[in-house]
């Protein structure tokens, strides 16, 4: 089965997607910002050429039986609404998204986030992004966006709403696969 987990930045899509993985070993997990951005000096940075990365994750995904990608893709091309068994939706207020998102940065730079110039902006340019996801009249990805790319799909879809701890996501996650007759 191809299974597309996505939702807003800090939602959890990466780690329930990883945890699936580790839980059912025949899944591959793929992130989509592994694709999306060059690996450069400075991560998320450079964004890869859109033809090539389309390509690629058109490749990862056809080329596995069974994958679960974690990552709003949607808007790379109309191809990724047609390539997943299942979707699964992941929603978290920004009032706990956001202090995830600053926690994991922390982790991730380390004092940069202190002492570097540019490393100080682009964490500021990100947590501006991602604190305007519930803004339906942001011009990049939010809320509204990722509902109507929802409201296009005839894949059966999964919703994950609120703050649950890894497990109960997980939980959900197989309960929602049997509920819709499904198997991993």
């Amino acid at each position: 089965m191809k299974i597309l987990i996505f939702g807003a930045s800090g939602s959890g899509t990466s780690t329930l997607s990883r945890l699936l993985e580790s839980k059912q070993p025949k899944y591959k997990q793929i992130e989509s910002d592994d694709i999306f951005w060059l690996q450069t000096e400075r991560p998320y940075t450079q964004r890869r050429e859109v033809g090539q990365r389309n390509s690629m994750l058109l490749n990862e995904i056809t080329s596995r039986d069974n994958v679960v990608v974690a990552g709003s893709i949607f808007h790379w091309d109309d191809v990724f609404f047609t390539v997943f068994d299942l979707v699964v939706f992941m929603y978290l207020p920004s009032n706990i998204r956001i202090p995830r998102l600053i926690a994991r940065d922390r982790q991730r730079y380390g004092t940069q986030l202190d002492t570097d110039p540019i490393t100080i902006d682009i964490h500021q340019k990100f947590i501006d992004w991602a604190s305007n996801y519930d803004n339906v009249n942001y011009k990049s990805t939010n809320i509204k966006q990722h509902e109507d790319y929802i409201n296009l799909l005839t894949t059966p879809i999964i919703r994950i709403q609120g703050d649950n701890t890894l497990d109960i996501s997980y939980q959900i996650l197989i309960e929602g696969i049997s509920n819709l007759g499904l198997k991993l």
